[in-house]
């Protein structure tokens, strides 16, 4: 028998139930005297006790952790971008609604597609992840509750809201084109001082 398994037998309820039967069968012999056959009798109440007793209830276990997906990926973003704009179109939202939310897409998808680029600005991620899964699903939560959709006043409020978002999003693209010709310009220097000065037909 392996030792584990003896191990585990031997601090298990059915066993610990046995010897306490059978201790209890010598300590009457030893008071009052069982006879000759009081071995037998421990024997007998130690096997009784241990057929008798219910096995040590089964140790829970925890649920395996679940890998959940990312949902912030750029991928999703850009797909959960789109599907908004789709909900739009599916009920019915006026022309200019739609117009002012595909802008908003369009620039969402800019900086969704230069995302590596925010590796060390997280603040802007946080701020398009918030849009696209926050401020633009309660926006459009807030319009499919209006009774009359298409009123001008929930027209315009929409597109007020989106050109908003659109405005911050393209401040984000902007600063990345901004880091981007940063790094072009510090290459071109770098460049000039290894190399020297380009020759004329190369300059504008």
């Amino acid at each position: 028998m392996p030792t584990n398994n003896g191990g585990s037998f031997f601090f298990s309820r059915k066993n610990l139930a046995g010897i306490a039967i059978a201790t209890l069968i010598i300590a009457l012999h030893l008071v009052i005297g069982l006879g000759a056959f009081w071995p037998v009798v421990a024997i007998a109440g130690y096997g009784a006790a241990v057929a008798l007793t219910p096995k040590n209830p089964p140790k829970k276990e925890l649920p395996p952790v679940q890998a959940t997906p990312e949902l912030d990926s750029p991928g999703l973003l850009a797909a959960r971008s789109q599907e908004l704009v789709r909900t739009m179109y599916s009920h019915g939202a006026a022309a200019p609604v739609i117009e002012a939310i595909k802008r908003l897409d369009s620039s969402l998808q800019l900086v969704i597609g230069n995302w590596t680029s925010l590796t060390n600005f997280p603040e802007h991620q946080v701020t398009i992840r918030s849009i696209i899964n926050q401020y633009i699903p309660g926006i459009i939560d807030a319009y499919l509750k209006i009774p009359t959709r298409n009123d001008p006043r929930a027209v315009e409020d929409l597109i007020e809201s989106f050109d908003l978002l659109n405005s911050e999003t393209m401040k984000i693209f902007n600063a990345i084109q901004e880091q981007g010709l940063n790094n072009l310009e510090d290459h071109g220097r770098a460049l000039r001082m290894q190399f020297g000065q380009l020759p004329e037909e190369f300059r504008e």
